[in-house]
Formats: C-alpha cells, sequence, structure tokens
C-alpha cells in the first residue's frame, strides 16, 4: 500500500526524480531544478517520518519495548562522549 502525501505517491515522486536528473544532465532550466528539488525533499521528508512511526510501532510489537524512549535514554547517556568524537573529527 502506498502512503500518500499531499497528494502524492512514491510514484509521482520517483517520476519527478527521473525528470530532474534528466534537466540536470541537460543542464538547462536553474529555477525549475531547484524547485523540483525543493518540492522533492520535502515530501521525502515526510515519507520518511510517516516510516519512522511504522518502525516505531513494529519494533515495539516485537520487543515489547518502546524504540524512540529508549533511543533517546541511550543518548542521553552516551552524549558526553559521542560529543567528544566529534569534538576530535
Amino acid at each position: 500500500m502506498q502512503a500518500v502525501f499531499n497528494s502524492e505517491t512514491s510514484d509521482k515522486l520517483d517520476n519527478e526524480r527521473l525528470s530532474l536528473l534528466t534537466k540536470v544532465t541537460k543542464r538547462i532550466n536553474r529555477a525549475m531544478i531547484k524547485a523540483k528539488m525543493d518540492k522533492n525533499y520535502s515530501l521525502r521528508g515526510q515519507d520518511i517520518g510517516a516510516k519512522q512511526s511504522e518502525i516505531n510501532a513494529e519494533f515495539m510489537r516485537l520487543s515489547t519495548v518502546p524504540l524512540q524512549p529508549r533511543f533517546l535514554a541511550s543518548l542521553d547517556k552516551h552524549h558526553s562522549m559521542l560529543i567528544e568524537i566529534i569534538r576530535n573529527k
């Protein structure tokens, strides 16, 4: 089943992506390319958000542990080490 966001489907987004690739290879109309990229990026973000809730629900069903609170608690626990690693890079 395809998720619908702002009356856009995955097929329509893929068509937009292919159209964008065609335009990029032809190097024409930069304004149109930017508009299509902005639209595609926004809609992909919505798609990822919907999938995230599905992943959380499936994780809860399989493990009876809520994924997001557990992840955030672990992140809180290890945040100082992560910051140190990032600073060293």
